[in-house]
């Protein structure tokens, strides 16, 4: 019975670790897009306050990003030990069992 628990939280472990590969695929592909309108406006090389202003937003919304991105992997790091720890208790039961039957 307790196996079949395990495999349901290492179901919806995995559920998350793919939903958090999701999430950082997203906030990286919004990164290479600030990064390409980074180079956009360092090619235009406007003047003015408007133009630094804006750079500047992007900038710290680069910085935010890559933020999330360490976070999120952190995140799934975790996840992925507690599903490790999971399995490696189910298999201590599992010989405690087995140890018991004998």
């Amino acid at each position: 019975m307790s196996g079949i628990k395990v495999m349901l939280h290492y179901h919806e472990i995995q559920s998350v670790i793919e939903e958090l590969g999701k999430i950082e695929a997203k906030l990286k592909k919004e990164k290479e897009q600030l990064q390409a309108i980074e180079e956009k406006l360092g090619k235009l090389c406007w003047q003015g306050e408007n133009a630094e202003t804006y750079y500047q937003k992007l900038k710290k919304r680069e910085s935010a990003l890559e933020e999330s991105i360490l976070k999120l992997k952190k995140i799934k790091e975790a996840i992925i030990a507690v599903a490790k720890n999971l399995n490696d208790a189910e298999e201590f039961v599992q010989q405690l069992a087995k140890d018991r039957a004998e």
